[in-house]
C-alpha cells in the first residue's frame, strides 16, 4: 500500500523536523534521563534529543520492512502500516512531551512527569486497540496478524467469527482504556489497563475455542 509507506516516511521526517525545531529553543544542557519516579537524574547535551527521531526511524523501518513481505494490498500489509503509523504517532507525542519539558525545565519549579508520561502512553495504547479492533474483522486467515490460535486457524469460518468477536472486544477495551487514563491517576490507570488487555486476550481465546467446538460438533 503505497499510501501507507508514504505516511510512515512522512512521520519519520516529521520527527526529525520537530526535533530540530525544539533544539532551537532548548538550552545547551537539558534533562537527559529520568528515574522510575519521573525525577531528573542526569543532565546532558540537548543534542541527545535526537534519540527520539532515530528511534522513530528504526521503528518505522521495521514496519516498512515487515510490510514488504506481505502481498500488496493484502489485509496483513494494511495492518502493519496502520500499526506502524499508530506506534510512530505515540513516539512522536512522547518525544514532543519530553522535549517541551526540556525546553522549559527549571530545577526550582520542576514537577514529577511520571503521571503525565503514563497517561499519554496508556491513551496511545487505547487508540491502537480501537484501530486494530476495526481492522481485525477484515483480516483473512494468515500466519502473521489477527487472533491466531490453533482453534481459530482450523477453518475460515472459525477465523472470521474469532476475528469479529476479538475485534469488538478490542474496540471496547480501547475505549475503556482511554476513559480510565483520562480520569484516573497514572499507577491506577496502568493496572486497570493491564487487567483490561489481559481480559481481552483471555475472552478472545476462549471464544475461538467455543467457535471451534461448535463447528466440530455440527
Amino acid at each position: 500500500m503505497k499510501k501507507g509507506n508514504q505516511i510512515i516516511l512522512g512521520l519519520i521526517l516529521l520527527s526529525f523536523v520537530m526535533t530540530a525545531v525544539f533544539l532551537m529553543f532548548m538550552p545547551d544542557q537539558v534533562p537527559a534521563h529520568y528515574n522510575a519516579a519521573g525525577v531528573v537524574d542526569r543532565i546532558g547535551s540537548k543534542y541527545e534529543s535526537f534519540i527520539w527521531p532515530v528511534f522513530t526511524a528504526l521503528m518505522g523501518g521495521f514496519f516498512l520492512l515487515m510490510a514488504r513481505f506481505q502481498e500488496k494490498g493484502s489485509p496483513g500489509e494494511k495492518v502493519l502500516h496502520i500499526s506502524g503509523i499508530c506506534v510512530l504517532l505515540l513516539f512522536i507525542a512522547l518525544g514532543a512531551f519530553f522535549m517541551y519539558r526540556s525546553t522549559v525545565y527549571n530545577p526550582e519549579t520542576y514537577t514529577d512527569i511520571a503521571p503525565s508520561v503514563t497517561r499519554i502512553s496508556i491513551i496511545g495504547v487505547g487508540v491502537v486497540l480501537v484501530v486494530l479492533g476495526n481492522i481485525m474483522p477484515k483480516l483473512r486467515r494468515n500466519s502473521l496478524s489477527g487472533l491466531r490460535t490453533k482453534w481459530s486457524m482450523a477453518s475460515d469460518t472459525i477465523w472470521q467469527k474469532s476475528q469479529r468477536f476479538s475485534g469488538i472486544c478490542a474496540v471496547t477495551c480501547g475505549f475503556l482504556t482511554i476513559i480510565v487514563a483520562a480520569i484516573l491517576s497514572g499507577t491506577v490507570s496502568l493496572v486497570i489497563c493491564m487487567v483490561l488487555i489481559a481480559a481481552w486476550v483471555a475472552v478472545s481465546v476462549i471464544a475461538s475455542y467455543r467457535y471451534y467446538k461448535k463447528e466440530m460438533s455440527s
